[in-house]
């Protein structure tokens, strides 16, 4: 039996995102490792607080206006690679309906296309 507290579905999918720390005014740019309608596991090189509060820009799409989402920073871990030194996991705080559309559509698409790979 897992012990996964999670209430949505991770896919892995490295899109690109923009971040800032909302006590900051550094918008720095990353990816994500894998996503969910409830959050994101994001490569960082600072070491962020657990419980800091980020502005996630969210680039779903080449062609669309990012996605952009408050998230809480709810573990860090550290991870010394040359791209990144520490992975955070960041939990959305209210997103709106068209955000969260946005989202799983995403989510719906990525999964379909890992499906038939």
């Amino acid at each position: 039996m897992s012990n996964d507290k999670r209430r949505y579905v991770r896919v892995k999918d490295s899109v690109q995102v923009k971040y800032r720390v909302l006590s900051g005014i550094v918008q720095t740019d990353s990816y994500c490792v894998d996503i969910s309608e409830g959050g994101l596991r994001l490569p960082v090189f600072q070491k962020l607080e657990r419980g800091a509060l980020v502005e996630i820009s969210v680039y779903l799409s080449k062609t669309e206006e990012p996605v952009v989402i408050t998230g809480k920073v709810m573990w860090i871990k550290e991870e010394k690679r040359a791209d990144y030194r520490f992975v955070a996991g960041v939990q959305f705080l209210k997103t709106n309906v068209p955000e969260r559309d946005k989202i799983i559509a995403h989510l719906i698409k990525a999964i379909a296309e890992k499906e038939n790979e």
